[in-house]
C-alpha cells in the first residue's frame, strides 16, 4: 500500500475542516482527547463556513470532528497500547492474504495508530470491539479528520492514491464485511446472546491499577492462530482470567466477551461452533474461580510514598524533645518585664484578646477610640488612660471615607491627628504573609525609634484560614487564631481581633462567641459586648484578667461608651432600688408588710425581689420575714424590729401590769334625800324616807398590751426574760 500525504504540513485545522465542508461532509470540533466541543454533535454538525469560521476562531486547535451515520462511513480504528495491544498488526494480519485494499483515506494518529475509512456495506456494520486494539465505528460515533496541529501533536491523514473526497467512492472490501460475528457482537465486548448468570465487573474492574491491566493482557496476549492447540490455550487464557475474576479486578462478563471475540478474529468459532467456544470459556472461569490469582507486587509504590511523603524524612534526633524545656529553677531565675495593661483591668498589654458582640452593636466604634486612645493620649470608656504607644488598625470592614468620619465624631474640632496610628482597608490573609506583615510593620516601627503596642484587627473573618472541606470545624477555629496568639506572645504586643457571636442567646455570654470553643480557646482574653434585661453589659474573661461584668452605655451624641460601674449594682431595677433605699432610711430591720406600705410595691412582685436581692447578697435576712441592709447588725439587747403583720411599732412589754381598786371608783351619796342622783346605793335610812339606789360601778379597762414580736416570745421561752 502506498502512502502519500494528502495534505501540506502547513495547513491548520480551520483548514482541514473547510476542506472537508467544500466536500459536502458535516464537521463540529473537539478538544485535545477528541471529545466533542458541542452539547449534540450529531445536530450540530455544520457545513457552514460562517459558522466552522466563528468556531475555529474561538479555539484554533480544536480538532475537526466527523460524524459516521450520516455520510455512511465505517473506520477500521487500529491503535497501539502500552499493554501489547497492536491493533495495526492486527488488522494487516486480517487482511493478510486477501486481494489489496482499494484506495481509502487513511487518518494516522498521535500515538501511531491507524484509521482506515470505508463507505458501509449493505449489511451494516456498527461500533464493535474486535480485540488487540482493533475495532469499528459506524453507528452513533465520530472520527477525527485530518488535523494540521493538536497542541504539540501530529494527527496526519495519509490517502492511498488520491483526494479525501475518496470517502463516499471506496467500498469497504467483501471479505472485511463478510466476517462473521461482526454484526451482532456490541462495542462494550459482551456479546447479545444468552447466558445462565452474569455478574457486572465491580468498581476495581472498571479503574483497574496498572499492575492489574497489564497483568490481565499478559494473561489473553497469546493469540490462537489458526492451528490445532486452539481450544486448549482458550481454556488456559479463560483459567488465568478466572482467578482475577476471583479477585475482583474485572468482570466476568466482560472477560467473556473478549474472548469470545479474540475466537471470532481467529476463526475459532467459524471452525468450531459458538456454543462450543462458550462451553470451553466456561469450564476455564469455574477451574479459575477456585484458584484466586496471588498478590501482585506493587511496581508504583515508591512513586506512591513519594506523592504523599514528598520531602525526605529527616533522621530522628533524640535530644530534640529538650529544646525549648527548662527546670523549675531556671524558670524562678528567670526575669521578666512586670504585668502590664493596654487598659487597666480590661485588656493586658501582651497577647491576643477577642472582642465580640453582634454586628452593627458598636464593637468598631470601641476599637477605633481605643486605638486614638492609645496613640493620641486620650481617656476611653469615661476615665480610663490606655497605654501609649504606636498602633495599627486594620480596617478591613471600612472604607476611608467611614474612617474618616468616624476619626473627625471622635476626636476634638480642630485637634491634630496622631501619627503614631496607622490604619488600612486591605490586608493579607494570616496564612497569606498576614502575620509576616504584622511582624514587618512591628520591626519598622521599632527601627524608627518608636514603641508599637496594639495591633487591632477588625475583623476576623476577613484575615482566618479558609477552612477545607472535611477539616474539624474545632481544629479550624483553633488554627484560626493560634498564629496571631503565638506572634503576639512572641513581640510582646497586644493584638485584638474583632469578632462576631452568634444568634442564640445563652446564659452564658462566653458560649455566644460565634465557633467552637476553639475561638475562645486560642486566645487569652475575651471581651464581650451584650444586652441584658437590665443593661448592657461588658464581659470580661482571660488568663491574666480578673472576671468581671461591667455596665456599659453608648453616647449617641459623641460615639464613644463609657464604662458605669459595676454591673451587679448598676442594673438593679427600680423595685430593686427601692427596697434598698427603704431597708437603708429605715436603718433597721423591716417586715415584708412594712416595705409593702412604704415602697408601694405588690406583694407577689416584692416577694420576688426580696428573694433575688438575699440571693445576691444585696440584703440578708435577719429573721423569718424580716431584712435588712448588709452592713445592719443587732444591738446587744437584740433587735428593735417592726412587725410583719400590723405594721405597728412594738414598745417593750412591762414588767408589771398597775393594780386596780375596786372600791375606788364607788362614790357615795353622802346627802340622803338628794335627787339626781339616780342608780346609786346607799344603806337604808329611818323608815318611810326614801332610799336612793346605789351608783352603777364603771367597767374596769385595762391599759392596751402590745404584741409581743417573735424574738422575744423566744427568749422568754428560754429563761433570758
Amino acid at each position: 500500500m502506498c502512502r502519500g500525504r494528502g495534505h501540506d504540513a502547513q495547513r491548520t485545522n480551520l483548514d482541514v475542516a473547510l476542506h472537508y465542508a467544500a466536500a459536502d461532509f458535516k464537521v463540529f470540533h473537539c478538544d485535545a482527547a477528541k471529545r466533542p466541543l458541542v452539547a449534540s454533535w450529531a445536530t450540530e454538525a455544520t457545513k457552514d463556513p460562517a459558522t466552522i469560521r466563528a468556531l475555529w476562531a474561538a479555539d484554533p486547535h480544536a480538532l475537526v470532528g466527523l460524524p459516521m451515520k450520516p455520510h455512511g462511513l465505517l473506520v477500521f480504528d487500529a491503535d497501539r497500547h502500552r499493554e501489547g495491544e497492536d491493533g495495526v498488526a492486527h488488522f494487516r494480519a486480517l487482511c493478510a492474504g486477501h486481494e489489496p485494499l482499494p484506495t481509502h483515506p487513511i487518518v494516522l494518529t498521535a500515538n501511531g495508530g491507524e484509521h482506515h475509512i470505508f463507505r458501509q456495506p449493505a449489511n451494516k456494520i456498527g461500533n464493535r470491539k474486535l480485540g488487540n486494539g482493533l475495532e469499528t465505528r459506524g453507528i452513533r460515533t465520530t472520527t477525527t479528520a485530518d488535523t494540521s496541529s493538536r497542541r504539540g501533536q501530529d494527527c496526519l491523514m495519509a490517502v492511498a492514491g488520491g483526494s479525501q473526497t475518496a470517502h463516499r467512492h471506496c467500498s469497504m472490501p467483501h471479505f472485511l464485511s463478510r466476517r462473521r460475528g461482526w454484526q451482532t457482537t456490541p462495542a462494550n465486548g459482551v456479546r447479545n446472546c444468552r447466558r445462565s448468570t452474569r455478574i457486572d465487573p465491580p468498581e476495581s474492574a472498571k479503574n483497574p491499577t496498572p499492575q492489574r491491566h497489564s497483568t490481565i493482557w499478559r494473561a489473553i496476549s497469546p493469540q490462537c492462530p489458526r492451528e490445532s492447540g486452539r481450544n486448549n490455550r482458550l481454556n488456559t487464557a479463560a483459567l488465568k482470567l478466572g482467578g482475577m475474576v476471583a479477585r475482583g479486578w474485572i468482570g466476568r462478563a466482560t472477560v467473556e466477551g473478549r474472548l469470545f471475540d479474540a475466537c471470532v478474529a481467529n476463526a475459532l468459532v467459524k471452525d468450531t461452533s459458538a456454543n462450543a467456544v462458550r462451553g470451553t470459556v466456561r469450564s476455564g472461569f469455574e477451574a479459575g474461580l477456585k484458584q484466586p490469582h496471588a498478590d501482585l507486587q506493587n511496581r508504583n509504590q515508591e512513586q506512591v510514598e513519594s506523592a504523599r511523603d514528598p520531602e525526605p524524612r529527616k533522621p530522628h534526633d533524640p535530644f530534640a524533645w529538650q529544646r525549648g524545656t527548662f527546670t523549675a529553677i531556671d524558670l524562678q531565675t528567670m526575669d521578666f518585664p512586670p504585668f502590664a495593661w493596654i487598659v487597666q483591668d480590661i485588656l493586658p498589654a501582651e497577647g491576643a484578646a477577642l472582642v465580640c458582640s453582634r454586628p452593627k452593636f458598636g464593637k468598631s466604634w470601641i476599637a477605633l477610640d481605643l486605638c486614638l486612645g492609645c496613640a493620641a493620649d486620650r481617656f476611653i470608656l469615661g476615665t480610663l488612660k490606655p497605654k501609649q504607644g504606636d498602633v495599627l488598625y486594620l480596617a478591613l470592614e471600612d472604607s476611608k471615607r467611614r474612617l474618616q468620619r468616624r476619626m473627625t465624631k471622635l476626636l476634638p474640632f480642630g485637634s491634630k491627628w496622631p501619627e503614631r496610628l496607622r490604619l488600612t482597608t486591605e490586608w493579607r490573609r494570616l496564612h497569606d504573609g498576614g502575620l509576616e506583615d504584622i511582624r514587618a510593620w512591628y520591626d519598622l516601627t521599632k527601627g524608627k525609634g518608636g514603641n508599637p503596642i496594639l495591633v487591632v484587627v477588625d475583623v476576623l473573618a476577613k484575615v482566618r484560614k479558609p477552612t477545607k472541606p472535611g477539616t474539624p470545624q474545632y481544629e479550624a477555629d483553633y488554627e484560626a487564631l493560634t498564629g496571631i496568639t503565638k506572634l503576639a506572645n512572641e513581640l510582646g504586643i497586644a493584638i485584638l481581633v474583632v469578632h462576631h457571636v452568634r444568634k442564640m442567646q445563652a446564659d452564658d455570654l462566653m458560649e455566644m462567641v460565634s465557633g467552637t470553643y476553639g475561638i475562645t480557646g486560642a486566645v487569652d482574653t475575651i471581651l464581650v459586648m451584650a444586652n441584658k434585661p437590665n443593661g448592657t453589659v461588658l464581659d470580661i474573661r482571660g488568663r491574666d484578667a480578673e472576671q468581671a461584668e461591667l455596665a456599659i452605655e453608648f453616647e449617641k451624641a459623641t460615639c464613644r461608651w463609657r464604662i458605669l460601674g459595676d454591673a451587679a449594682e448598676v442594673h438593679l431595677s427600680e423595685q430593686q432600688s427601692k427596697i434598698l433605699a427603704a431597708l437603708r432610711q429605715a436603718g433597721e430591720p423591716l417586715g415584708a408588710a412594712d416595705l409593702e406600705k412604704i415602697t408601694e410595691i405588690k406583694r407577689d412582685t416584692l416577694g420576688k425581689a426580696l428573694y433575688r436581692l438575699a440571693n445576691e447578697g444585696a440584703i440578708k435576712r435577719v429573721g423569718r420575714g424580716l431584712y435588712a441592709i448588709p452592713e445592719w447588725q443587732p444591738p446587744p439587747e437584740g433587735p428593735k424590729a417592726h412587725s410583719g403583720k400590723s405594721g405597728k411599732p412594738h414598745r417593750p412589754l412591762p414588767d408589771s401590769l398597775p393594780k386596780s381598786n375596786p372600791h375606788e371608783n364607788i362614790k357615795k351619796n353622802s346627802a340622803s334625800g338628794k335627787s339626781g342622783s339616780s342608780g346609786s346605793l346607799s344603806t337604808p335610812s329611818a323608815v318611810g324616807e326614801p332610799v336612793e339606789a346605789p351608783e352603777v360601778l364603771p367597767v374596769q379597762t385595762l391599759p392596751e398590751l402590745p404584741e409581743v414580736p417573735e424574738w422575744a416570745q423566744a427568749a422568754e421561752r428560754s429563761g433570758r426574760i
